[in-house]
């Protein structure tokens, strides 16, 4: 859903922009369930059900049940349109350039210059929440594929910076990077409340 809306957005903004504008003028509970469940043909309109119901859903979580329905409740914001919504110079102008791709990550960091990656976190990091959800969607045996996939490209000469929790076994499969911090930040969107606050993830980089 991501890359199609990124799609959509650099290549029909118009279009996406006639139908969030008429879903975002709704803002009650009960048409933030009705539009999750729909089902809609046209990119357009699937890019933007996506916006709304991210904007609108708990903490903005992004996650599906075991059939591949979007299944996060509604949130407290009511409002899915922003003041500050710029789908041209914010969007589409800015896409214009860019090659959007949807493929595994290894066939994408193949032909990385320079290169972000920010994978799922699998590994428990200062209890997220998110741990036994993460593992069924990018399984360790994933995690080290990716690493051996970044060391390829860090090994051909590409710029690497990647962020991942801060965990032992994380740090190990890095280990060999130039720089490796710790750093702190906000944690908002886990899944319960006493798992929110202040925890720490790994940055590493080859520069």
């Amino acid at each position: 859903m991501l890359i199609e809306t990124y799609v959509v957005i650099k290549e029909q903004r118009a279009t996406f922009e006639r139908h969030f504008r008429h879903s975002g003028s709704k803002n009650t509970k009960e048409f933030y369930y009705e539009t999750r469940s729909a089902r809609f043909w046209s990119p357009a309109k699937r890019a933007a059900q996506f916006v709304h119901v991210n904007r609108v859903c708990r903490s903005g979580i992004y996650r599906e049940s075991l059939r591949g329905e979007f299944n996060v409740p509604v949130g407290s914001e009511s409002k899915a349109m922003l003041d500050t919504d710029d789908f041209r110079g914010g969007g589409a102008d800015r896409l214009k350039n860019v090659e959007l791709l949807h493929q595994d990550f290894e066939a994408a960091i193949e032909g990385a210059v320079e290169d972000f990656v920010d994978p799922p976190y699998t590994t428990k990091h200062n209890i997220n929440g998110f741990v036994t959800y993460n593992q069924n969607i990018f399984s360790w045996e994933d995690q080290v594929r990716l690493a051996a996939s970044v060391k390829r490209a860090v090994s051909r000469g590409a710029t690497v910076m990647i962020s991942h929790s801060d965990h032992a076994d994380v740090r190990d499969l890095y280990s060999d990077f130039l720089s490796l911090h710790s750093v702190g930040r906000s944690n908002v969107i886990a899944s319960k409340s006493a798992h929110r606050g202040t925890i720490t993830e790994m940055v590493a980089t080859n520069v």
